[in-house]
């Protein structure tokens, strides 16, 4: 086929083109490696935060059920690993404070144990000593929470009398087996419950981020370099030469995709291989999603750039713009900064770019996500290239394949 005539000239012209052949493979390497460790601080992980142990007082006026069960079960056994309780008298409270060994003191008033039955959220009072926001944030949440299961209890108790009450004036059997009430409601009672949900628990590197931002600005970027050979063919008659043989304009736009598409996926699967032994960047558990991104962004991304040259006239003025472009769809893709840091509007700007749709489906990949969760944007993303590829065919079919 003519087609694969062209891609073998466009890769004989890359290889023995040696800066740019270089510049291609090791740039990115190299940028990957500066900001990988530039910016390691902001990707630390959630682990090495850790709230402190810290000790609170209690004083206990009121001496209710709830009252007392609220600070033996919530606050002594599942706050077990934030805080430690001393038990205290009003009188003693300042000595406590003052000789800091406690941080934060909790005063329950009369009268909590009848505001949780009334299904009201009790009033109490921390007293605290310097900044204790953190553990003064603990203990509120914990009260919330204990009020919010004390008052579904409640009414779950109100229905049940209310029903079987109902059930013993109509002379209906009651089958206690069917449902445990006692049981049932030491269950709902329990102050807090913590559970685990599925999921995973990788988290992702400054070297991880940054591998891939920098694959797909420079994937971008030679995208953008090979296109503009393409134009200078069109403006040096190299083009139209080849129209005089048996090539029509279809087999070039197929030659010029398939080479550009061959080159950037080497040059993405060398990142992926370079860093990975390099800095040992983990790029995740699935080789099939990793190579289903690879294709479907760097089709999207070929189909794009065969598409934008087709229009274009000159070569420079194709490099001066393709250049910008590439440089506004890495900043708002986040291959400088993660998108997480941008405001809603910047957010939203990038969810319709293709490099920022790469860049999270790579990210989903290295947190451990295979091809179902990748699976729509990679089918969306090889559509548009697709897509893209058709028109250009179009467009340079157009009078006898002249632009």
């Amino acid at each position: 086929m003519l087609s694969m005539w062209i891609v073998q000239k466009d890769l004989l012209l890359l290889i023995r083109n040696k800066k740019a052949l270089l510049t291609l493979l090791l740039m990115p390497l190299i940028l990957i490696a500066i900001l990988g460790s530039a910016f390691s601080n902001m990707f630390a992980s959630d682990e090495d935060e850790t709230v402190a142990m810290f000790h609170i007082g209690v004083v206990n006026e009121d001496g209710s059920e709830q009252s007392n069960r609220f600070v033996e079960d919530v606050l002594q056994n599942q706050l077990s690993n934030f805080m430690t309780i001393e038990q205290l008298s009003r009188a003693e409270i300042n000595e406590a404070m003052d000789s800091e060994r406690i941080s934060v003191t909790l005063l329950i008033p009369k009268g909590f144990g009848d505001q949780l039955i009334n299904n009201n959220l009790p009033e109490v009072e921390l007293i605290s000593a310097g900044d204790s926001s953190i553990q003064t944030s603990i203990i509120e949440s914990a009260l919330i929470q204990y009020q919010q299961v004390n008052a579904g209890v409640t009414a779950t108790v109100t229905t049940l009398t209310n029903h079987y009450t109902e059930l013993a004036q109509s002379g209906e059997a009651i089958n206690m087996e069917r449902y445990d009430a006692n049981s049932e409601m030491m269950t709902l009672a329990e102050p807090i419950h913590e559970v685990t949900v599925s999921g995973t628990e990788k988290t992702i590197g400054s070297f991880q981020y940054y591998a891939v931002a920098m694959g797909v600005m420079f994937l971008t970027m030679t995208v953008v370099t090979l296109v503009g050979t393409m134009i200078e063919e069109k403006n040096d008659t190299v083009y139209a030469r080849q129209l005089t043989t048996r090539l029509v304009a279809g087999q070039y736009v197929i030659g010029k995709f398939i080479g550009l598409l061959i080159i950037s996926l080497v040059q993405l699967s060398l990142i992926v291989g370079g860093t990975s032994l390099l800095y040992g960047v983990d790029w995740g558990d699935s080789i099939a999603a990793i190579l289903l991104t690879m294709f479907s962004f760097t089709l999207s991304t070929t189909g794009l750039g065969v598409l934008v040259g087709s229009f274009m006239k000159t070569e420079e003025s194709f490099g001066s713009i393709g250049m910008i472009g590439t440089q506004i769809m890495s900043a708002l893709g986040g291959s400088f900064v993660p998108i997480y840091m941008f405001p809603d509007w910047m957010v939203a700007i990038s969810k319709v770019l293709p490099n920022a749709l790469a860049l999270q489906m790579f990210m989903d990949i290295m947190t451990g996500e295979g091809v179902a969760t990748i699976a729509n944007e990679a089918i969306i993303a090889t559509g548009v290239g697709l897509l893209l590829l058709a028109l250009a065919w179009m467009r340079l079919a157009r009078k006898g394949g002249i632009a």
